[in-house]
């Protein structure tokens, strides 16, 4: 059966001739139904950022020990790492509808779980733990299934915009969640942020509900049954270069291009020594610079795998002028422009993945491209911080920048090659 399925038409990868202007920008949003689905999203983002800075925030109160918080956000993003695949797996055999309302009622339920032992005065160590070990195996299926849903809410010539609006919503959601669950903290406490949080996930999840109540999902193949879907999966990603060579580029991009709390710390202490104030300015720029990425990436024209190596390019280089910035005001101008080319290569390479991906097997897909983007992050980590403190911040970012922006001219070449 999975043969078949594989070896049906796949979408074809949308080309615009003229970028969108004006209302077109925001073509998604004439979709009743994804408008639901993003304020779901808008509002689960927001809680889910809240309530995790609660948490480890909490634990450094109770412990007073940052590796068990360093402990804890293993347990939010390990599962990812270590499960993805056969998430996906779930996500191409089981209706995305029954596994996004399970995930967000479960959402819900640790929010509401913490709120109550919060404010009975019981919270400890091991419950923190055991909420955010649930919550890190809920993502395995969450993360993928949210990625498919867009495909299934908005019709295809609207899914790179869709995308785009997405990426708007997880950077402002990435702002306004740690400010709100900051101001909650030093006010009435963390059973307070915990409320709040959950009290979001109660209308997302609501909202959620109305909307596979009310709307019909564009339909999708199903996922075959049986042994080796891993497998097919990953065989099936390597028949086809817009899929394999955007994943292969994004290895090196999550494993040495990123990581930028641990440049951001570095360079801000030991190049221009201005301390906490310069990292909260350094952060402040790059989400900016992300959320004006988001916005561009609402009128770019898609062109497919030519797209996302020219994004990786452009992002890879500018990340190599911040490790040439002379002085403070001209890194933090850099880090600007960087933030924006981070988005514009992730909305490239989320957009070409999916529609490059068959219904029936796109879970398995897009479950590859969260394990790269957080497992490269989680190896690179350390392996930044140690060129920070062996050779330097500023050598470091410029390696950092230069090996992936190599692959991208090496792949651009066996393109080429392949091509005539």
């Amino acid at each position: 059966m999975l043969v078949r399925l594989m070896a049906t038409d796949t979408t074809g990868i949308p080309v615009f001739d003229s970028r969108p202007r004006g209302r077109a920008m925001f073509s998604s949003l004439r979709n009743r139904a994804y408008r639901l689905f993003l304020a779901s999203q808008s509002l689960s983002t927001i809680a889910v950022w809240a309530q995790r800075i609660a948490v480890d925030w909490t634990l450094m109160e109770l412990t007073g020990d940052i590796t068990l918080v360093g402990m804890l956000v293993v347990l939010q993003f390990g599962p990812v790492l270590l499960l993805g695949m056969w998430g996906g797996v779930l996500v191409d055999r089981y209706p995305t509808k029954m596994l996004m309302m399970a995930s967000q009622s479960l959402a819900f339920a640790v929010c509401a779980t913490l709120a109550v032992v919060a404010l009975s005065g019981a919270l400890a160590p091991w419950v923190l733990f055991a909420c955010a070990g649930v919550l890190g195996l809920s993502a395995v299926v969450d993360q993928p299934a949210r990625q498919v849903l867009v495909g299934q809410v908005v019709p295809g010539k609207d899914l790179s915009n869709a995308i785009s609006m997405n990426s708007i919503v997880f950077q402002v959601g990435g702002m306004i969640g740690p400010a709100v669950s900051g101001l909650l903290l030093a006010g009435p406490g963390a059973s307070a942020a915990f409320l709040v949080a959950a009290a979001l996930h109660l209308v997302a999840l609501v909202s959620m509900g109305v909307l596979f109540a009310t709307a019909t999902l564009i339909p999708r193949a199903k996922g075959a049954r049986g042994r080796g879907q891993i497998v097919a999966a990953l065989r099936y990603a390597a028949s086809k270069p817009e899929i394999h060579v955007t994943l292969t580029l994004l290895v090196f991009v999550c494993v040495v291009g990123l990581n930028w709390p641990v440049i951001l710390v570095s360079m801000m202490t030991t190049e221009f020594a201005s301390g906490p104030d310069g990292y909260g300015l350094a952060n402040t720029a790059l989400a900016a610079g992300s959320l004006l990425g988001a916005l561009a990436s609402l009128r770019r024209v898609h062109r497919g795998l030519r797209t996302v190596i020219l994004s990786v390019s452009v992002m890879c280089f500018l990340r190599l002028l911040c490790g040439f910035a002379p002085a403070e005001w001209t890194f933090l101008l850099a880090v600007g422009s960087t933030g924006v080319g981070l988005i514009l290569m992730w909305t490239a390479a989320n957009s070409l993945l999916q529609w490059s991906s068959n219904t029936g097997i796109r879970g398995r897909i897009m479950s590859l491209y969260l394990m790269i983007a957080v497992g490269g992050q989680a190896l690179g980590g350390p392996l930044l911080g140690w060129g920070c403190a062996t050779v330097g911040p500023r050598a470091t970012l410029v390696i950092s920048a230069a090996i992936p922006l190599l692959a991208a001219g090496v792949l651009t070449l066996l393109q080429l090659r392949r091509t005539r």
